[in-house]
């Protein structure tokens, strides 16, 4: 349990005056909806079982003159105290997002026009033109996150926010937790040589270089140079290295886009908390990444911000590629496993609407495989998006409000939040090979990507010498990498499993007898340290295809060498270290211990088990397109409890395309 302030944080949600609050919302946005309606919206969102909704604040919407806001001194709709004071009557919880950046598909995306025209917040590209968001409904310009006239103006924003928020925190008022900022990601222009090279960003830049390496002669080291102070250090603007020896330069280039974002982070949750927001705590939420440039573990260990969520859409089709993979990284990384934004409908401009039993299949998948908090947003529908449960005139439509009932219903009667899905096995990326991945890529426009130009198109010419290309090596997207053959060669087992990467803490890795990662030629020594601190306090490690012979910096280090330089396992401490150069070498017999308790005999179909103290639920999912039959192996009783009726007996079970069907495990 993480305490910070009054209300806490745990596992399994909130704990307000002593009491578990499940973190399971939707979102409400005020001041799209007619205030005369609140009241009544409010108590439909409670009547679907909701006791907690999240909300943004947009300083656009309330700044109504330079320095001069409104929070319903003139326009009703944007009368905030009145909002929070109908969620506490009603029984209703709040959490607040108040940016500076929201997003919400509002035309600047929630900030002034007047701070987005200002030359000194800009991000600058790598060829120096300002950065340019280039999304619906209208283009802006990027402001950047080192900027100090950004930190001002935002400042100034929260000065005035902030004291309309602090008689509504918990444990008194509604509030019971603040987000800070939104979907912090260079606004999805990650390409690495793209942004930020403005002035500000520069002076970060070189700020990390001087905290990572001490002196400019450690630099100078560790990039065969001669620079006379960090000042000199210019940034790379595109990738041009000729030999290893060249890649730390690079390396740390994508290293500094993770520590500006989480620096940003933690400066923007340090000024919420000077201001007052004090008692619950402070979170963001990612966009969709699961590697560089967002780190997980290092940005959930900012002082100014107590957890972090992951925002998911998808559709049925993407169940592998992205609901079971978001998911299960949420599950491995994040100290609560949480979606802040669960498509719940679509924005306005998406292919398609999501019929009801879509929602249904994707919304559950993320529960099966381990979610122990969400959001859905958008629970009220609002303008510029489609498909809520509840529209903005408080109407309830049919089938989605349905299912969200029932929904509901399942998660309080069964205490499904708490409880925790049952893998004794992790599977990490490598983040070393991540952030290659990322400094080798050749195509600098943010964009090219969404235009479907090839991967292997960015991909460069120069010839490192690696025995193990790394490129390949380091992504559960790449089909042919080592990390892909060996969660493959899970799911064939039934074996279920989380993932995480190399930046975990040991305790974290604790949690997990069997853990598996992917390594090259290369790997950051105190990652393998850490590693080897897990092995010899009694966990078992398999690594491959190869053992690392280089450090971060590219120069000789043994590390996981020291102990097997050769492909078979050999004890360390209390554990054991494997090198495996091929997954499918993997006996089968050595997964056995961590198989699902309850078998399939479909392998299209897949399983998994969610226990507390409470109760023991086995999840069943047909992710594909074609109907499928299978039969249970097990030793427990199993009842039905969604899309399955009465017990099971053996007999053969009919699934239909993209469903999911629910099962009680009884002794």
């Amino acid at each position: 349990m993480t305490t910070t302030s009054s209300v806490q944080l745990s596992r399994d949600g909130l704990i307000v005056n002593g009491q578990l609050e499940p973190l399971y919302s939707g979102t409400v946005h005020y001041w799209r909806l007619d205030p005369v309606l609140w009241a009544a919206i409010l108590q439909n969102v409670y009547d679907l079982g909701f006791r907690m909704i999240e909300t943004y604040i947009p300083w656009a919407v309330h700044e109504i003159a330079v320095g001069q806001f409104d929070f319903g001194q003139q326009d009703p709709y944007k009368d905030l105290p009145r909002f929070l004071q109908l969620c506490q009557q009603i029984g209703i919880s709040v959490c607040v997002r108040p940016g500076p950046h929201i997003n919400a598909e509002l035309t600047w995306f929630g900030f002034p026009v007047r701070v987005l025209e200002n030359p000194a917040v800009w991000a600058y590209t790598a060829n120096g033109s300002p950065a340019i968001a280039d999304r619906l409904p209208q283009p802006f310009v990027i402001p950047s996150y080192a900027s100090e006239t950004f930190f001002a103006e935002t400042g100034r924003f929260f000065d005035v926010l902030c004291p309309v928020l602090t008689p509504y925190l918990a444990p008194h008022g509604p509030i019971v937790a603040c987000q800070v900022d939104n979907e912090m990601c260079y606004f999805f222009r990650t390409q690495l040589y793209d942004l930020d090279y403005s002035d500000d960003s520069m002076r970060l830049y070189r700020r990390m270089l001087a905290e990572k390496y001490g002196t400019v002669q450690q630099l100078n080291d560790a990039y065969r140079a001669h620079f006379a102070a960090f000042a000199d250090v210019p940034p790379p603007r595109e990738f041009n290295a000729k030999t290893a020896a060249d890649l730390p330069y690079h390396l740390d280039w994508a290293a500094y886009k993770e520590y500006q974002i989480n620096t940003a982070l933690n400066r923007l949750g340090a000024m919420l908390r000077e201001r007052g927001i004090t008692t619950v705590p402070l979170y963001h939420d990612v966009a969709y990444s699961i590697s560089t440039p967002i780190d997980i573990t290092t940005m959930q260990a900012q002082p100014n911000l107590d957890f972090v969520g992951t925002n998911l859409y998808a559709n049925q089709e993407e169940y592998a590629h992205t609901l079971a993979r978001r998911v299960r990284y949420q599950v491995g990384t994040q100290k609560l496993p949480f979606v802040p934004e669960y498509g719940a409908g679509l924005w306005w401009f998406h292919s398609r609407t999501h019929t009801p039993a879509e929602e249904e299949f994707t919304i559950l998948s993320g529960l099966m495989h381990g979610l122990k908090a969400l959001n859905f947003y958008m629970l009220v529908e609002r303008d510029r998006w489609q498909g809520s449960p509840i529209t903005h005139h408080n109407t309830l439509r049919p089938g989605y409000a349905d299912f969200f009932a029932r929904l509901s219903d399942l998660v309080r009667r069964l205490k499904l939040l708490e409880t925790e899905k049952l893998a004794k096995v992790l599977v990490l990326q490598n983040f070393d090979l991540n952030r290659y991945e990322a400094v080798a890529d050749t195509l600098q426009d943010a964009y090219l990507g969404l235009l479907g130009v090839p991967w292997s198109l960015g991909r460069g010419s120069a010839d490192f010498g690696f025995v193990h290309a790394p490129e390949t090596q380091g992504s559960v997207y790449q089909p042919h990498s080592w990390l892909t053959h060996m969660t493959a060669r899970l799911e064939e087992e039934q074996v279920e499993y989380d993932l995480g990467d190399t930046h975990l803490s040991v305790a974290q890795l604790a949690r997990y007898p069997l853990v598996f990662v992917p390594t090259a030629d290369f790997m950051t020594a105190a990652d393998q340290t850490r590693l080897l601190e897990y092995v010899a306090n009694g966990g078992h490690l398999v690594f491959g295809p190869g053992a690392p012979t280089l450090n971060e910096l590219m120069q000789p280090h043994v590390g996981f060498g020291a102990v097997i330089d050769k492909a078979g396992q050999v004890p360390h401490g209390a554990g054991i270290l494997t090198l495996l150069p091929k997954p499918s070498d993997y006996a089968a017999d050595a997964l056995i211990p961590y198989a699902n308790p309850v078998c399939l005999n479909n392998p299209s179909l897949r399983l998994t088990i969610r226990a507390s103290q409470y109760h023991r639920l086995c999840f069943v999912a047909n992710p594909t397109n074609q109907p499928q039959a299978t039969t249970l192996e097990t030793t427990d009783h199993l009842r039905g409890l969604w899309n399955a009726a009465g017990d099971y007996a053996g007999e053969t079970i009919e699934m239909a395309p993209y469903t999911i069907n629910i099962w009680e495990c009884l002794p």
